[in-house]
């Protein structure tokens, strides 16, 4: 290895491969460009104008400050110190044991830093960040982990983890998005996975799963897979391929559409409800409800229920109308109108009006208010009563 000692450079300063490059006092000063030709280490804290190496690697031991650009071609840079420059653009690889600051920063290989301070961060293979992320907009082609990010948009074409933070506009990724901790963002777009710790997202787009630990509020949900959720649930729509489960309660202003199950361990409450298989909540309140299955341990609310054909619900019915399906078996119905259609079973009736198809089965009581029309070979395990009111539970 050959030796240079410098100390204050008026021009350009050239180094060739094989050289180590010390300082005469405590750092090198370039007032120049420091331009590199193969491998070079530089065994002090350095300050140029730019920097230019090719086809080798760069080592600086301490922290490396450049005024305007930083480029290496086929070649990597290491650093152990900061690292500050105005556009730092790497080939293979950028290793920076300290902290990055820099306008625009593009590595074709892998980059790595404790804390990186950007407008920009394009990444073409791996981006591994220790501490904070803090920039505008950053992609990355194959995977990222940081412990905390603050960014205005997020795109990953493989795997993301963070250990928290926020995304201003949206996150992009291909295949898993993980977050720990609390994640903020204005749209999360997932390709396959995702499992978030406590989250507040916008929109949220998920091919595969979405798992959260902790609670999850969003705006629109669309997941072609299925949702688990730990926590409390609150959401503007939500609309599921697969089945849906939430430790806690839910709250959907609008439309929840599930093609198979959904399973809530609160109150779930949703402006209509609209699923594939069935539904199991402690207590339910709708403006609408389909459903072939429904377990309420305290019962569904609901403006409309429509239960499909030999569909089954545990639980009382409350609603101001209530259609059950050929074959359908149901525990108490309270309705200001209810259609039952050939064959259906209930333990009691109350409503204002009741219409009761061919061989349906009251197991119980059948009070009406104004009008009650029996079709053909119904059986009744008492006389219909004609009451002046019914009291709807609350």
């Amino acid at each position: 290895m050959r030796e240079l000692k410098v100390g204050v450079v008026e021009g350009d300063l050239r180094v060739s491969d094989g050289y180590v490059v010390k300082a005469e006092g405590n750092r090198i000063i370039v007032r120049g460009r420091i331009i590199c030709s193969g491998d070079c280490t530089f065994k002090a804290p350095v300050e140029a104008e730019a920097l230019r190496a090719r086809n080798g690697s760069v080592v600086v031991e301490g922290d490396l400050k450049i005024r305007r650009d930083l480029e290496v071609r086929n070649g990597k840079l290491s650093v152990y110190g900061g690292l500050e420059a105005d556009d730092i653009d790497v080939d293979e690889q950028l290793f920076v044991e300290g902290y990055i600051k820099a306008s625009d920063i593009n590595v074709g290989g892998t980059l790595k830093a404790d804390s990186i301070e950007a407008l920009e961060v394009d990444v073409g293979g791996i981006l591994r960040v220790k501490g904070e992320l803090r920039a505008s907009d950053v992609s990355v082609g194959g995977s990222m982990t940081c412990r905390s990010i603050s960014v205005e948009r997020l795109d990953v074409g493989g795997t993301a983890k963070v250990e928290e933070g926020r995304v201003k506009d949206s996150i992009s990724v291909g295949g898993t998005f993980e977050s720990k901790g609390s994640i903020e963002a204005g749209r999360l777009d997932v390709g396959g996975v995702a499992r978030l710790g406590k989250a507040n997202i916008g929109d949220i787009e998920v091919g595969g799963s979405l798992s959260v630990s902790g609670d999850l509020k969003a705006e629109r949900i669309n997941v072609g897979g299925s949702i688990r959720v730990r926590g409390e649930f609150e959401a503007e729509s939500v609309d599921v391929g697969g089945f849906i489960e939430i430790e806690g309660g839910a709250d959907v202003k609008r439309r929840i559409n599930v093609g198979g199950v959904i399973k809530v361990g609160g109150v779930l409450r949703a402006k209509r409800i609209d699923v594939g298989g069935s539904i199991e909540a402690r207590r339910i309140y709708t403006d609408r409800i389909e459903a072939n299955n429904i377990m309420a341990e305290e019962g569904v609310w609901a403006d409309l229920i429509v239960i499909g054909r030999r569909g089954n619900v545990r639980g009382k019915i409350v609603a101001k109308r209530a259609c059950l399906r050929e074959r359908t078996r149901v525990e108490d119905v309270y309705a200001e109108e209810l259609e039952a259609e050939d064959r259906c079973m209930m333990r009691n009736v109350y409503a204002h009006r009741a219409i009761l198809g061919d061989r349906c089965t009251v197991l119980g009581e059948l009070k009406y208010v104004d009008e009650i029309r029996l079709g053909e070979g119904v059986r009744l395990a008492r006389q219909p009563e004609r009451v002046t009111k019914i009291e709807f539970p609350e």
